[in-house]
């Protein structure tokens, strides 16, 4: 039987109408069930849970065993998070996306990056910096659309609060809700605890092609694939706050709307 992977590469793009403001919500999107105030996708969760988990346990991937405890998991606070390292992550990340499964690519989550988000992520800006970065904006959006081309499996995002341990000790991927198939800089972006530089990110694909042997990119491919991801995460994050699904706290506010846009003038002037 043909892996999902290989099956979902010779599918057609998702129709652009999925994708529009105002089109009919899509179930495995991941904005349309909450959990308190924040999304929680029960959908894709279950489907990792029945079908995924019991594949990628017996490839030394330990994910929550049920839904109840994926969801209390999502809820933990930051400074409850467990301790974890980047060989760590990148370790798990690199067994994730070489896991061979027997998938729905249906049934996964499905991340995009769409010109109509970028405003999303502008409106926290200085409107003197907006028309600055809304090119751009618009320009990464088209130049890296490879990264959501079905490459293999990943977590969709991997930030330090969606990990979590085994009772043995074991790393563990605690967020399921956002599984789907993508370019692994995607995850790789989100190892990340401040904004990375081209630097930061030319070391992370060093670090994870030194790791995952099997994944044949060039470093200097990867290395601006990670750093467009990066600013992916933060379009994604704004969208999921614009549409009620996700919050900022008061710092985070103040983040985006002081140090973000400074990263981004200083990438642009790269």
């Amino acid at each position: 039987m043909m892996d999902g992977v290989a099956l979902a590469q010779e599918r057609a793009p998702l129709p652009r109408a999925r994708w529009e403001p105002g089109s009919k919500p899509d179930p495995y999107c991941s904005d349309n069930r909450r959990v308190s105030h924040k999304s929680f996708n029960t959908l894709v969760a279950e489907y990792a849970i029945e079908q995924l988990v019991p594949q990628l346990s017996t490839q030394g991937l330990p994910m929550p065993a049920s839904l109840q405890v994926a969801m209390q998991l999502e809820t933990v606070g930051l400074d409850q998070q467990p301790l974890t390292t980047p060989v760590e992550q990148l370790n798990y990340l690199a067994k994730l996306h070489n896991a061979k499964v027997t998938l729905d690519y249906n049934k996964l989550a499905r991340h995009q990056w769409l010109p109509e988000y970028n405003p999303m992520l502008l409106g926290y800006f200085n409107p003197a910096k907006r028309r600055l970065l809304a090119a751009m904006l618009d320009s990464l959006c088209y130049d890296f659309q490879h990264l959501f081309r079905p490459i293999s499996l990943i977590a969709g995002v991997s930030e330090i609060t969606h990990w979590g341990r085994m009772p043995t000790g074991e790393l563990m991927l605690a967020n399921l809700q956002r599984i789907s198939l993508g370019n692994p800089a995607l995850d790789l972006a989100g190892t990340f605890v401040h904004l990375p530089t081209v630097d930061n990110c030319y070391q992370m694909a060093q670090a994870y092609l030194q790791i995952n042997s099997q994944f044949k990119r060039n470093i200097n491919q990867l290395t601006v694939d990670i750093l467009a991801a990066a600013v992916w995460l933060k379009v994604d994050k704004c969208r999921l706050v614009c549409l009620g699904l996700d919050e900022f706290s008061v710092t985070e506010e103040n983040f985006y709307f002081e140090q973000v846009s400074q990263w981004l003038v200083a990438l642009m002037n790269k």
